[in-house]
């Protein structure tokens, strides 16, 4: 969003603070969520699942594990945002 400092060539702070405009918040994770842990660990889930004989379904396996704490705890940690993300294919 701009605004009219920016509009005019400003970055829109000088007015904004001038005018007792808010500065944008960045969007940042929920409190008490682990980014990165979040990513850690679906990384490592299919990991251990390439590392089986049928990768394709124990990777299916995983996410078909996923729904469930979904829809009891609804965290970001347990999105299907994250864990719906990740394909895996055989090329065999």
């Amino acid at each position: 969003m701009r605004t009219d400092a920016g509009a005019a060539g400003g970055t829109g702070t000088e007015a904004g603070a001038e005018a007792g405009a808010k500065e944008p918040r960045a969007r940042t994770a929920p409190r008490g969520a682990r980014p990165r842990a979040m990513v850690l660990d679906a990384v490592c889930a299919i990991d251990a699942a390439h590392e089986r004989d049928d990768a394709v379904l124990a990777h299916g396996d995983w996410q078909r594990e996923r729904p469930a704490a979904w829809r009891e705890l609804r965290t970001v940690e347990h999105s299907p945002v994250l864990w719906g993300a990740f394909a895996t294919i055989s090329t065999v």
